[in-house]
C-alpha cells in the first residue's frame, strides 16, 4: 500500500501535539517499519524541520530530516507540480500540490489530520486511524 504523509500526520506522530491521534504515531511507525510504503514530498521535509524548531534543537532536526529521507521515499517537488495543482482548485494550495503528486505518482492514500481542506479526486484521502483499520 502507498500513502504519501500530510505533514502534520509526521508532527502529530514525532510531537503527540494530539493526544487523542494515537493513529498518526502508529500509521508513521508501520512506514518506519517499511510495512508500508511511505512517502514524502522533498518540500515537506523542511516544512516539518520548521514546525519542528519548537520542540527540539537544530541538531536534532538535522538528524530527524536525514531519517525521514531514509525511512520514507521521497517524491521531487517541481515547478511543474506547481503549475498543474493550480488546476484543482482546493482550499489549501499546498494540499494541491500534495494531491497532484500523488495522483501523478500513483499513490493509494494521503494520509492527513486535515480532511475537510483536500478536496476529493482520484487519490482517497483519509485521517490515520481509518487508513489503519483498511491495512
Amino acid at each position: 500500500m502507498d500513502i504519501l504523509f500530510d505533514s502534520n500526520v509526521i508532527i502529530d506522530a514525532i510531537t503527540q501535539r494530539d493526544e487523542s491521534n494515537s493513529g498518526a504515531k502508529d500509521l508513521y511507525l508501520k512506514a518506519v517499519g517499511k510495512e508500508i510504503n511511505g512517502y514524502l514530498v522533498s518540500k515537506q521535509i523542511t516544512d516539518i524541520a520548521y514546525v519542528l524548531r519548537k520542540y527540539v534543537d537544530r541538531d536534532k532536526i538535522k538528524s530527524f530530516s536525514l531519517f525521514l529521507c531514509k525511512a520514507f521515499i521521497i517524491l521531487p517537488f517541481t515547478k511543474q507540480d506547481i503549475e498543474q495543482a493550480t488546476q484543482i482548485n482546493g482550499k489549501d494550495f499546498e494540499d494541491d500540490i500534495l494531491i497532484y503528486i500523488a495522483k501523478n505518482n500513483n499513490i493509494d492514500y494521503i494520509a492527513t489530520n486535515n480532511i475537510r481542506d483536500f478536496k476529493t479526486g482520484s487519490v482517497k484521502v483519509l485521517k490515520p486511524d481509518d487508513l489503519l483499520k483498511n491495512l
